[in-house]
């Protein structure tokens, strides 16, 4: 979509002082867990059990593009 991503990178430590102030950040804190390792997905099982396939994240932001 020839756009460049707009982000920041935000410390834990200002997340911690953040939720001192506002309840979302307050959230995020217990979850910060979830952001120190890599997730490892297998749905192989349930795949095979209902015969499905899933798409690539390429194939769904072509059809997504293509519905425009």
């Amino acid at each position: 979509m020839h756009q460049q991503p707009a982000y920041s990178i935000v410390s834990a430590g200002m997340i911690k002082f953040l939720g001192l102030f506002m309840p979302t950040m307050r959230e995020m804190v217990e979850m910060l867990y979830q952001y120190s390792a890599d997730y490892y997905f297998d749905s192989s099982k349930f795949n095979q059990h209902f015969n499905y396939t899933p798409k690539t994240p390429q194939e769904i932001v072509d059809e997504l593009l293509a519905e425009k």
